[in-house]
């Protein structure tokens, strides 16, 4: 019988884990500890007496979770940046030719709201005022806490700096 602490699960074990005590934590304990034996009875492992322990088993699962997260979140980088290419060319010809091929387009920022997007938002947004976007917008729409951040934006650099200066000075920490 294979034994260890993750064998019998106990929220204790697991203090850095809010999930310890549920039934879904149970349930994939459950399942390392019976991949692991099914593993463990496998020839070649009782030939050299290698015992698997479930806490491998989840790790290697975890790997391939991550393996596969990478290649999805690529997938979908790739798919939003061919989604994105003709906004992005349309705010460069705002800037770069206000009067000609820029006059075609009518650009807008929607700032969304809710937890990091907020934040993220703001950086997106002292990005643009870095690239020499700000008379590239003609309206910004901020929605909950997106709209503090479309006003920081509308107020010029030196305040939009200041209003990011909130999430990654005085917000970053509990």
């Amino acid at each position: 019988m294979l034994e260890g602490p993750s064998l019998n699960p106990k929220k204790e074990d697991f203090p850095l884990n809010p999930e310890a005590d549920t039934e879904a934590f149970k349930f994939h304990q459950d399942r390392f500890k019976k991949i692991a034996e099914v593993r463990s009875k496998k020839l070649i492992n009782r030939v050299i007496r290698k015992k698997i322990n479930p806490i491998d088993v989840a790790h290697k699962e975890a790997l391939r979770d991550n393996a596969d997260f990478k290649k999805r979140k690529n997938e979908e980088f790739q798919e939003w940046e061919r989604m994105g290419k003709p906004a992005l060319e349309h705010f460069k010809a705002k800037k770069n030719d206000p009067e000609g091929e820029g006059k075609k387009y009518k650009t807008l920022i929607l700032v969304l709201g809710g937890g990091k997007k907020v934040a993220q938002s703001a950086g997106q947004l002292t990005a643009m005022h870095y690239m020499g976007y700000k008379n590239a917008v003609e309206e910004i729409f901020g929605v909950s806490g997106g709209g503090p951040v479309a006003a920081y934006y509308v107020a010029g650099e030196d305040n939009g700096r200041k209003g990011t200066s909130i999430f990654t000075e005085e917000a970053n920490d509990r």
